[in-house]
């Protein structure tokens, strides 16, 4: 729900700063995480086959 309908003054400056916060934080949380999903998950597929 959108609780604000105006624009902002600096609107452009707001959203590329939580943009970049966002990216700072899921972009090296996907490179470890990521790894360890798959090692997860290929324990329970049979790889025998492909």
């Amino acid at each position: 729900m959108i609780s604000n309908k105006e624009l902002v003054h600096d609107f452009f400056q707001l959203w590329l700063s939580a943009w970049s916060k966002s990216w700072l934080f899921a972009f090296p949380l996907i490179l470890i995480v990521l790894p360890l999903v798959r090692k997860f998950l290929l324990n329970f597929i049979d790889t025998s086959k492909l």
